[in-house]
């Protein structure tokens, strides 16, 4: 069989799974029925369909009952049911997918076609998925979903982004299901600023331990770390506008504590109050060792993109939001420099769970 009959077969199924949140999509005295009432996506390809639902089973009542399960004779009799995470399909046909691609997926073959795939993968994906979020935050009033962060290679890999984030899943017959991971599930940058998969951004033993000592000691937290923990509030329930400019004046004031007490002793702290923020921000940096250049720049980014919102008017977008964490992660570091206490986190709230060996936590 020639190459593009072979490609005429081709068909690629995917499953994906997105998490809105701690409470997830609120529903009154009727729930959709899992796939029987899937909604489908269209998109730019015709060889290429998206649909998503909610499982039945995955609903719960959404308050503080002591059984938070029941059953569908008692669907019409609840005034609010809260749904699990979004899931979804994508059928892709050729020439959406070729062959040669889902050989690559079912080899585990990571490599340049297994990456063009997925990218491509979330290209269809991301904008349909956001833009249903999003009408369901801003038209139906349910804000409290979670957006659908973008992928972005300065942040996460690919790998981490399609495992952990979408949850994709791939089969060519419905039936027998395989994670889709392109790449390397390795560390990168995302995993010291809060990104989805850094669970270790929660407490951990040695956490427990630094908290026992500061709490015995009489530490309390410098103002610039209240101003940043607003501003991780405002930015984890996306909250962009108010996360730059809390995030920014958290930064303003830890770039003081830290310098304050080294410039008045030599009487130069008149000069640093003088400064820009930006050359501000510079100076502490210096004092700081292994900074990413990363979040330098980009947590210099954010100052400007905090002066367009307060002077211009203009409201932050879902691009921004790299610089947001940046920005956030810098604050945090320059206060662990001279707060003298445990090192700053920025976890989000609601990322769903993970379960493995203990092994391939120590790996991580």
């Amino acid at each position: 069989m020639v190459g593009s009959e072979r490609d005429s077969e081709s068909v690629l199924l995917l499953r994906f799974a997105v998490h809105l949140g701690e409470q997830g999509v609120v529903f009154h005295r009727w729930l959709p029925t899992s796939e029987e009432h899937s909604i489908k996506f269209p998109t730019e390809h015709p060889k290429a369909e998206i649909k998503v639902w909610f499982r039945r089973d995955e609903f719960i009542r959404s308050s503080s009952f002591d059984d938070p399960t029941f059953t569908d004779a008692d669907i019409p009799h609840i005034g609010a049911m809260a749904s699990g995470p979004l899931r979804g399909a994508l059928t892709l046909c050729h020439p959406c997918v070729s062959r040669d691609e889902i050989s690559a997926v079912a080899a585990g073959q990571q490599g340049e076609l297994y990456d063009k795939l997925a990218r491509q993968i979330v290209g269809f994906l991301l904008p349909p998925v956001s833009r249903f979020i999003r009408i369901l935050r801003v038209v139906f009033g349910q804000y409290w979903l979670r957006s659908l962060e973008p992928w972005d290679s300065r942040t996460q890999t690919l790998g981490n982004y399609c495992r952990n984030v979408l949850q994709l899943h791939w089969s060519t017959d419905g039936n027998e299901w395989s994670p889709f991971v392109p790449g390397p599930l390795g560390i990168s940058l995302s995993s010291t600023i809060g990104a989805t998969e850094s669970f270790r951004e929660y407490l951990i033993e040695e956490d427990w331990r630094q908290l026992a000592k500061v709490t015995a000691s009489g530490f309390l937290p410098p103002p610039a770390a209240d101003a940043l923990c607003r501003a991780h509030e405002f930015a984890d329930t996306d909250k962009l506008n108010e996360g730059f400019v809390q995030g920014v004046t958290a930064l303003e004031l830890a770039a003081s504590e830290l310098m304050k007490p080294r410039l008045e002793q030599c009487g130069q702290f008149g000069w640093f109050k003088g400064l820009t923020l930006r050359q501000k921000t510079a100076v502490a940096a210096s004092l700081i060792d292994g900074v990413p250049e990363g979040v330098i720049k980009d947590g210099l980014e954010a100052i400007a993109v905090r002066n367009a919102i307060v002077h211009d008017g203009v409201n932050a977008n879902g691009h921004d939001w790299v610089k947001l964490r940046m920005l956030l992660r810098m604050t945090a570091l320059i206060i662990d420099k001279h707060a003298r206490g445990p090192l700053t986190k920025l976890p989000h709230a609601n990322i769903g769970n993970r379960e493995m060996p203990s092994e391939k936590w120590d790996c991580q």
